[in-house]
């Protein structure tokens, strides 16, 4: 069977095919070769004994016909009660003796035409020395005795040497006769014991093509049906699951070769749900570290956003001082032109100068300690930014992980890797805001502090001013001089308080737009943390899916 599993399936038919066709090769050969041998014992029979056994019993009937000739010649004697029977003359039956003699003649050669045996060429011999011995003795002087019209020499001749003659004569040819038969019946022996053996080998032929047909049959459809029942039991486990079968037929036929090609793949495949399962496992710790960056995004973000409010509330409270400080220096630019006209007026208008100026002492010290209170205001305002921007480093850093694991988890994190560049992106820009933030602030804090010396050294000079005007009246000079300070000075403060306005509506509109990026980042955490869950169902369906698989 082992050495059937060696041949191909094409190879095993074709030999089967070939066996049985040799073997009736061989039995049409046998089947030819009996028709032509019987064919031959046929033609012999016909040719050497039947056409001999024709010629012979011509031969013989002529014989007899001539000796009923002679008989009938013998009634023509005139003293013969018979006479009268015959209408004819004695003649005819002499031309009829005659005529068969030559027949005989005739057949004989035509007879002795053919080859003979030494046995049958010796009966011939015999059959033709009493042959003649008949005719010359017993016909020939018969049938002259008659028509000399000695009939009863005649009949002497006929009873005395024509019978014994003729009866030698036809004991030899019956002789021949029995040969031929004797040789038809040899060669009918032959031939039938030929048939016999040619039956006996066509039938042992015809069972040991039938042996050996069922046994090469039987073998290749055993072979067949062991290996397809083999591929059946594995395909079956394997459809229920189990990779860890394989097709155990050992053979380098195609059905060989289809069970080799069915392990290969099974291993293939078993190869594949092992990467498979380990790629699903990454994926589910991937997805389940993805969900805790992401919770903690949310919590920064949520923090950002409470300390983004505050900073609003700040800038709005910082708005608010520096309109004061701008309605503030308004009112000193006014007091100090009243005063440079009542300067103008004389010195009756000390008194009155005298109060403005305590009254721009007093407006100055105000408009110093609303400064003094901007200058706090920035203060805090760089310490919230300092809270943003270190929440600003943590979510770019949580970003950068949620990426570095988005890439992780391959084909399946691409989502995740969109949303963490775009956290990251968010981060990037709330760190460049708070940083344009920062330096608007420090320009703010060092106009507020300008703005406090300046308000210092206005301070002074109103109190030097208030002090000149107190001890003499008459320095209007110096105190036109003063108000022309104080005019300048205010100047300064106007266009500080100015410049602050400004960045104030530029730190105010920054800040908006970092709680917007906030508002963003917050919509991206959330929408990560979805797609996250999402990712972790996923990966669990998939883990039961490969487990479904034995491998």
């Amino acid at each position: 069977m082992r050495a059937l599993n060696n041949l191909s399936i094409k190879t095993r038919l074709i030999a089967l095919i070939s066996l049985l066709a040799l073997l009736m090769v061989v039995m049409g050969v046998l089947g030819l070769k009996g028709m032509s041998n019987s064919n031959t014992s046929l033609n012999a029979v016909y040719r050497d004994q039947l056409v001999s056994t024709g010629r012979i019993g011509q031969i013989m009937s002529l014989l007899r016909d001539n000796r009923i000739q002679v008989l009938l010649a013998l009634q023509h004697d005139p003293r013969s009660g018979y006479k009268s029977l015959h209408q004819h003359p004695v003649d005819l039956h002499v031309d009829m003796i005659d005529a068969n003699i030559e027949k005989i003649s005739a057949i004989w050669q035509a007879y002795m035409a053919d080859s003979r045996g030494s046995e049958e060429q010796g009966l011939a011999q015999d059959f033709a020395s009493k042959r003649a011995i008949f005719v010359s003795d017993g016909l020939r002087a018969a049938i002259a005795a008659v028509t000399g019209g000695q009939f009863e020499t005649a009949g002497n001749l006929t009873l005395n040497r024509l019978e014994s003659t003729f009866s030698a004569a036809a004991a030899s040819a019956e002789a021949l006769l029995q040969l031929q038969l004797d040789l038809a019946k040899a060669e009918f022996t032959a031939a039938e014991s030929e048939y016999r053996l040619i039956r006996n080998s066509m039938l042992v032929l015809l069972a040991l093509a039938i042996g050996l047909g069922i046994a090469l049959a039987w073998g290749i459809i055993a072979a067949i049906g062991s290996a397809v029942a083999e591929l059946e039991r594995v395909s079956g486990q394997m459809a229920e699951g189990d990779l860890t079968v394989r097709a155990n037929y050992q053979g380098n036929d195609e059905l060989g070769r289809i069970a080799h090609a069915f392990n290969r793949m099974r291993e293939r495949f078993h190869g594949m749900l092992l990467q498979l399962s380990s790629a699903t496992t990454q994926l589910a710790a991937a997805a389940e570290e993805t969900s805790t960056v992401n919770q903690q995004a949310g919590v920064g973000i949520r923090q950002q956003q409470s300390e983004i409010e505050q900073v609003a509330t700040a800038m709005h409270e910082m708005a608010a001082t520096v309109q004061e400080v701008a309605r503030s220096a308004a009112g000193a630019a006014q007091a100090a032109q009243q005063a440079d006209l009542e300067a103008a007026d004389g010195r009756q208008e000390v008194s009155r100068t005298i109060d403005a100026i305590d009254l721009l002492a007093a407006e100055v010290e105000q408009a110093a300690s609303v400064i003094l209170q901007l200058e706090q205001d920035t203060d805090k305002i760089g310490g919230v930014l300092e809270v943003i921007r270190g929440i600003a480093e943590q979510i770019n850093l949580l970003a950068l992980n949620a990426a570095i694991e988005a890439a992780r988890a391959g084909e399946q994190g691409r989502g995740f890797a969109v949303v963490a560049d775009e956290v990251r992106t968010l981060a990037s820009r709330t760190q460049q805001s708070t940083s344009e933030i920062q330096e608007m602030i420090e320009h703010l804090q060092m106009g507020s502090a300008n703005a406090v010396k300046v308000m210092g050294a206005s301070r002074n000079r109103a109190q030097e001013g208030v002090t000149q005007v107190a001890r003499a009246g008459t320095t209007l000079d110096s105190i036109t001089r003063a108000v022309a300070t104080i005019s300048d000075m205010n100047g300064q403060i106007a266009s500080a308080a100015e410049e602050q306005s400004s960045v104030a509506e530029e730190i105010n509109r920054n800040v908006v737009t970092v709680s917007l990026v906030a508002e963003q980042t917050s919509e991206g955490a959330q929408h990560t943390a979805a797609t996250s869950e999402e990712l972790a169902r996923l990966a669990e369906q998939l883990q039961a899916l490969v487990g479904q698989f034995r491998i």
